[in-house]
């Protein structure tokens, strides 16, 4: 998405001879270009005197709150719900409150009485594109190009929306549109340049980057797509170079500390990128990513205790995030906490039931833990989501021959061995299956093959030495 910026308009209301300022804020790519905005300062203007006259006419002491002037919007309406300026007033203060269900109903009440009235359907199709409603919003902008066709802002804006939908070559249209309309027009160069990058064709990423800088050079937005284009392109220095260029026009820029952060883990500058996630973390709180981000720093220091308490906070500020719950358990395994990890892995399953990686690992778990039907159950469902997933196969065949179910157990390690590189614990488990059927030579290849693929005090080659050694124990016939 490109840069955000916000742009305060200030509405004066004179009642009384008292000044009184509302900032509304809205969100925007740049501000609003000529067109648009000549006719939000009309429509200001327009306001100002209907809330003038609404509060002499009542009588009512002036609104010195956001409360009172929705109470006086709120009042309008209610007198003439067929007021365009009213509903567009209601929907601008609703959504300054943060009630966008209410502010979408004053809204279309609005256009319904008003459908011209564009200051109000960008106020729209921001509020829904900032909601992440981005069909909706592309269905407003659509409306605004086609009714001011020579205006950038809105093809940029439309382009927006649809990157976000992923249809990229509309995208690139009217990115290119809102170029060849304003030259100057720094935004749709930046934006551009994304969708190249998105798409991997770097080298047409980097002449909109370098256009947009060139328009605007201290725009640290750009600055910080472009890092991370030389991050993907693996020019992990020069990324540095960029991000911290970002931070330079902008310290408070989150996602720039989030990136440097991310890179420097890259380059195993692990302390530096700790500072900057303890950054990010500050200018966000409730934000889980900086923590979780930092947890991997401290997995890479073989700190596992700072770890956990990076995840555990990230899922306290987000408990849905099934891959922390993943981590978690992965951890406490390593601990030898099972019950946990057996915890933590539940957890995670609840979330992403149809991740076969992550059933795959808890079944293995389960199966160390001797709870042998809970891990069939787990591991029969990771194999029907992905029955060429090599490990679930693998794990499921461990299982089976627990539950004494010995042709299930060959047949699943014989698949696993067929699906992927050759695997110490299937050639373990089924030199056990074989030695339990009493195929001896079948045993002693299978075990012999274990011992190859694995390493002493693994369990499969604890496994195939132990059953090699009770091979050579056997009196021959």
């Amino acid at each position: 998405m490109s840069p955000q910026k916000a742009w305060p308009v200030l509405l004066r209301f004179l009642a009384g001879g008292v000044v009184i300022i509302c900032l509304i804020v809205a969100t925007t790519t740049q501000p609003v270009a000529r067109g648009v905005a000549s006719e939000i300062i009309v429509a200001v203007q327009k306001l100002g005197r209907k809330i003038e006259a609404l509060m002499q006419g009542t009588g009512q002491v002036e609104p010195d709150s956001q409360e009172a002037l929705l109470a006086a919007a709120k009042r309008a309406v209610f007198r003439n719900p067929r007021d365009a300026q009213a509903q567009g007033t209601l929907g601008c203060l609703y959504e300054d409150m943060g009630d966008f269900d209410k502010a979408l109903a004053a809204y279309q009440a609005a256009l319904e009485q008003a459908p011209e009235a564009d200051h109000t359907r960008w106020r729209l199709a921001a509020m829904l594109a900032g909601q992440g409603k981005y069909d909706e919003a592309a269905l407003q902008y659509q409306i605004l190009v086609d009714r001011n066709p020579d205006e950038p802002f809105g093809h940029n804006k439309l382009g927006i929306a649809y990157k976000e939908l992923g249809q990229y070559t509309r995208a690139v249209k009217h990115y290119r549109t809102a170029i060849e309309l304003d030259p100057e027009y720094a935004d749709p160069h930046c934006n551009l340049a994304v969708v190249h990058s998105i798409e991997g064709h770097f080298t047409e990423a980097y002449a909109e980057y370098d256009a947009a800088l060139e328009l605007d050079p201290s725009d640290p937005m750009t600055h910080n797509n472009l890092g991370y284009l030389l991050y993907k392109d693996q020019r992990f220095e020069e990324a540095v170079c960029s991000y911290l260029e970002a931070i330079r026009l902008d310290p408070g820029l989150y996602l720039a500390r989030i990136n440097l952060g991310m890179t420097y883990h890259h380059l195993e500058r692990y302390d530096e990128a700790i500072i900057e996630y303890k950054v990010a973390s500050d200018l966000d709180p409730l934000d889980p990513w900086p923590h979780k981000n930092m947890g991997l720093v401290y997995v890479a220091l073989d700190d596992v205790d700072a770890a956990i308490t990076c995840f555990s906070e990230a899922l306290r500020l987000d408990p849905g995030m099934a891959n922390m719950h993943h981590n978690l358990a992965m951890l406490y395994k390593q601990q030898g906490a099972y019950y946990a990890a057996i915890a933590e892995y539940r957890e995670a399953v609840k979330l992403e039931p149809a991740d076969h990686l992550l059933s795959s690992d808890f079944g293995y778990l389960l199966w160390i833990t001797e709870r042998y039907p809970e891990a069939l159950e787990v591991l029969e469902t990771s194999v029907m989501i992905n029955p060429e997933y090599m490990n679930s196969r693998c794990n499921l065949g461990l299982v089976c021959y627990e539950l004494g179910d010995l042709d299930r157990a060959v047949s699943e390690c014989l698949a696993a061995i067929e699906l992927g590189e050759a695997s110490g614990e299937s050639h373990a488990n089924l030199g056990r299956c074989y030695l339990a059927e009493g195929d001896e030579a079948a045993a002693r290849e299978m075990f012999k093959a274990a011992l190859e693929l694995s390493s002493p005090g693994e369990w499969a080659y604890d496994t195939a030495e132990s059953g090699l050694a009770l091979l050579d124990e056997a009196p021959a016939e």
